[in-house]
């Protein structure tokens, strides 16, 4: 019973390896692209909700040296990768660290006079968008996390869960690594721009759709069928 444990082990990670390694090689349709709006042609893209979005979060720093992460900026582009929200938020507590650098986040931003609106309604208008969408993003447990917010489990696309781009088994590659890795694309060479990492996101979602739905179907297949062990009625 042990050694088909292991054998089974053994081959599911042979398949994820060989997956991984088959999506991690540089596609050179995208190599002469430089930016991820010159492929999505974003200028030219309809600003409508579609079935499938995207969204991508710029957090804040605050409590004990900045530790702690609270929710500064949400951006959302629909499947063509045209925004179609994008809202800075007032923050409650006392900002320790703006993390400018990588946020793009600075104080003024996030007063109610420059724009920035409160948390309870942004999270309100998010959850309205996001609505039995598919949700697409890097890592989105963290932006949902920070919008306390929920999301159905499959509908969920994360490039960081997706376990033919993952390094190892819940060890995901930065979005940065795998957008120049399998599109050749170049992204967050400044300060990060949600729009960017969100269009990130969802080119590697549509450039790898077909399998990514399989596998999808798949694990959602093997969950109901747990599901439907752990409640079944024990033999008499």
């Amino acid at each position: 019973m042990l050694q088909k444990k292991k054998l089974r082990e053994q081959q599911a990670a042979e398949e994820a390896q060989a997956a991984t390694e088959n999506v991690t090689k540089p596609h050179s349709i995208f190599d002469a692209q430089k930016k991820v709006d010159d492929v999505l042609d974003v200028k030219n893209a309809l600003s409508e909700v579609t079935d499938v979005v995207a969204l991508d979060c710029e957090m804040v720093g605050v409590g004990v040296d900045g530790a702690e992460s609270v929710l500064a900026q949400v951006c959302i582009v629909n499947e063509h990768g045209a925004v179609i929200y994008n809202q800075r938020v007032q923050t409650v507590e006392r900002v320790i660290d703006y993390r400018t650098q990588y946020s793009g986040i600075r104080p003024r931003d996030l007063k109610a006079h420059t724009g920035a609106l409160p948390f309870a309604q942004v999270q309100k208008e998010v959850a309205e968008i996001i609505d039995n969408k598919i949700l697409v993003g890097h890592a989105l447990s963290n932006d949902l996390k920070a919008l306390m917010l929920t999301h159905p489990r499959h509908l969920l696309r994360d490039t960081a869960r997706y376990r033919p781009l993952q390094r190892a088994p819940k060890k995901p590659h930065a979005l940065r690594y795998l957008t120049k890795t399998i599109l050749g694309v170049t992204i967050q060479e400044g300060e990060h721009d949600p729009a960017e990492d969100a269009r990130a996101a969802l080119l590697l979602y549509k450039h790898l759709k077909k399998d990514w739905e399989r596998w999808m179907k798949e694990k959602m297949g093997k969950l109901r069928g747990q599901r439907k062990k752990a409640v079944a009625p024990a033999k008499s």
